[in-house]
């Protein structure tokens, strides 16, 4: 009984050091993705001023804080009940439940894209007016959209990997996509697309950072299932 006992003692001082360690890990990933998402944000915002002259950008801005406001709304926080129930699935040793509740909130955040895209889609004439004094808006908000729908999405996946304490392939692939964002945009501006060609950069780029996390995920769950 003795043996068993220390055996047992043994193995959770074991896993217990292995969480401390992937907890470590993961803090310095993250600071890492921050501080270089921040160093790429403020080069992108200098040189996109410089690109598409103070009026293009301002509109530029107007479009995607009027998003980012609508995927604020979108997520309401499900982020944070994906982190805080997932890990007790894990700990349950139950796959089906984990992707029971996975299977849900993607669909909860389906009919919260739905009822977005009611309101948004035949409404941006006014929303353009209300943006910059007219409707010539209107169009670019469809499009861009549409361009923004991979965000209703990743941070269900994004809360999933970080259960994993995976954050070195979040924050790297955010890096890398980010960086690969930002010389399409360059790209697409001396193309003449002006700050469309921001915004479609920006899209393609949520896409495929929601693709990547889709296929991350997935993985995962067939490495579990095995």
């Amino acid at each position: 009984k003795t043996n068993k006992y220390n055996s047992r003692t043994h193995e959770i001082m074991s896993l217990s050091f292995s969480k401390k360690k992937n907890i470590l890990v993961a803090l310095g990933w993250d600071s890492f993705g921050l501080f270089t998402l921040a160093v790429i944000q403020i080069v992108s915002s200098v040189v996109f001023v410089r690109l598409l002259g103070k009026e293009a950008y301002g509109v530029y801005i107007y479009i995607i804080s009027f998003f980012l406001t609508v995927i604020a709304f979108a997520t309401m926080g499900l982020k944070t009940v994906i982190l805080k129930f997932m890990p007790k699935s894990e700990v349950e040793h139950s796959l089906d439940k984990s992707y029971f509740m996975l299977r849900n909130f993607v669909k909860f955040r389906m009919v919260i894209f739905l009822l977005f895209s009611i309101f948004i889609i035949p409404n941006t004439n006014t929303i353009s007016f209300l943006l910059i004094g007219n409707r010539s808006l209107s169009l670019y908000l469809k499009l861009a959209f549409f361009l923004f729908v991979p965000l209703f999405f990743q941070d269900i996946f994004e809360g999933l990997l970080v259960t994993k304490f995976k954050q070195p392939f979040l924050n790297s692939s955010k890096v890398v996509i980010n960086l690969l964002s930002f010389l399409l945009a360059v790209v697409l501006i001396n193309l003449k697309m002006s700050f469309w060609g921001v915004i479609v950069a920006i899209g393609i780029g949520n896409i495929l950072y929601l693709i990547s996390l889709f296929l991350k995920s997935w993985r995962l769950f067939v490495m579990d299932a095995a």
